[in-house]
């Protein structure tokens, strides 16, 4: 089951990355590196405060990260959204 989900999320992660890199213009100066990844830690960060109903200590342990550092990460992209 885990190997299928596995290979479901390389799948998606790809067409997603595939299709942002073709709308980027050539000769154009991109951060397609920090935009995809802060992307996609920003969704992950919300999915998981989310599932353990805003408990940040409960999200940092389903995470696998220290709860200091969920919490830096949180501060980060709230302030690069401008919350």
């Amino acid at each position: 089951m885990k190997e299928k989900m596995d290979r479901q999320l390389v799948g998606a992660f790809d067409h997603f990355c595939l299709r942002y890199l073709h709308s980027v213009i050539p000769g154009e100066l991109s951060n397609v590196h920090e935009t995809v990844i802060g992307f996609f830690e920003r969704r992950l960060l919300e999915l998981a405060m989310r599932e353990c109903n805003g408990n940040q200590l409960a999200a940092s342990r389903l995470l696998g990260i220290h709860r200091n550092t969920l919490r830096r990460k949180l501060q980060y992209h709230e302030k690069s959204l401008g919350g």
